[in-house]
């Protein structure tokens, strides 16, 4: 049990992103990738040691690593040791092992450590093949988002301020902010001197007037507070829906969750209550459904609230790859958008599908295993 718990904490920890302070020389292997390609590496484990599989639970990345092998934007990671190694999805080296990163790429660029041109160890990027796209030059380095990374640099007084670079390595909002996130599609969450702001892509102030508060935004929305009700404006400051609900979530998939006298409802991109807040509990919307609590029981509903899987499961999680996990008494399974069993309850813990496989584990297993949409086994943790 203890090693199936393991090799879950692998799974869930596959998208986290650290950077080792060292400042050893790159190493290119001269892999040059010229595409970013689409295939799906799944991590895993054993014997305390870590690889990769494909989709049909061919080994592609060996398991001899000390960490949990991750896969973004054609490159795998690998580490042993102190070092780290970034692969091809073919598994085959681009990046030689080194001590000046262990960051994961973000649009193309990787956050790495090393010598500027005054020999003092700041923040630079390499690019996908190891070489520096942006030479050392900031002291404080974030992943790219949307074109832009934040990044800092130091002031007389020795306090990080914040601004924002492109892929060039250019310096397109000063770096003036106490602090500062990631850009949305449109705009940016900073702040300085103690005053939040948002501001677009040339810096200029596009706060939203009249509100309390107002949130980061998010696919060009904006959440906004008045006093103790939530609405939501657009990325040009313009009114979707007035504050009026107690509670408002993020939208996804076209639909924003609200809470409203003492019920759920859903709000569409334009502001309009398109689920009335009837709803003792839904969750957010995924692939076009939302699950949906009537009793006792759960199902799914559509984007208009017209319940489309009978509430008749005990546990449902979103759907992804087409299909939702599902518990019908101990044990869960998998169905499809019309509530039919694509893989009958026969596992004690799941996980959702994601590019075509899904973790599971069968009751009494001490370890756990991929399959396929089919339900069939490709990848069995061994010993």
């Amino acid at each position: 049990m203890r090693s199936s718990m393991c090799a879950e904490l692998v799974r869930l920890v596959t998208l986290a992103s650290a950077i080792n302070l060292c400042c050893a020389a790159p190493v290119n292997a001269g892999k040059a990738l010229t595409a970013r390609p689409t295939q799906a590496v799944f991590p895993v484990e054993q014997g305390g040691k870590h690889g990769a599989i494909d989709v049909t639970g061919k080994v592609i990345v060996p398991i001899e690593f000390d960490e949990p092998v991750v896969a973004k934007e054609g490159l795998v990671r690998v580490r042993k040791g102190q070092r780290t190694a970034y692969l091809s999805l073919a598994g085959e080296r681009v990046i030689g092992p080194q001590a000046i990163t262990h960051a994961l790429p973000s649009e193309g660029r990787i956050v790495a450590y090393g010598p500027d041109d005054q020999g003092r160890n700041r923040y630079g990027y390499w690019d996908l093949n190891g070489g520096w796209a942006i030479t050392p030059r900031f002291e404080h380095a974030g992943d790219f988002l949307n074109g832009l990374a934040v990044v800092g640099n130091n002031d007389e007084w020795g306090r990080t301020k914040y601004g924002y670079c492109d892929p060039a390595g250019e310096l397109v909002i000063a770096a003036v902010y106490d602090k500062a996130q990631p850009f949305g599609t449109q705009l940016a969450l900073v702040e300085t001197a103690g005053r939040r702001m948002l501001i677009d892509r040339e810096g200029r102030d596009r706060s939203p007037a009249g509100f309390d508060w107002f949130g980061a935004e998010r696919e060009g929305f904006v959440q906004v507070r008045l006093g103790k009700l939530f609405g939501v404006v657009d990325a040009t400051g313009k009114t979707v829906a007035a504050p009026r609900f107690t509670a408002l979530d993020d939208y996804k998939d076209g639909r924003a969750r609200f809470w409203e006298s003492g019920a759920f409802g859903f709000i569409n991109t334009k502001g309009e209550i398109v689920i009335p807040a009837t709803l003792a509990h839904a969750d957010a919307f995924s692939e076009g459904l939302a699950a949906v609590r009537i009793g006792e029981k759960v199902g799914f509903m559509d984007g208009s609230g017209r319940v489309v899987v009978e509430a008749k499961l005990d546990q449902v999680r979103a759907f992804s790859d087409g299909v939702a996990m599902a518990r019908l008494g101990k044990l869960w399974g998998f169905i499809d958008r019309e509530g039919r069993w694509r893989i009958e309850p026969r596992f004690s813990w799941a996980r959702p599908f994601q590019n075509g496989l899904a973790w599971v584990g069968l009751p009494g297993a001490p370890r756990g295993q991929y399959i396929d949409v089919a339900g069939r086994t490709v990848w069995r943790e061994g010993p």
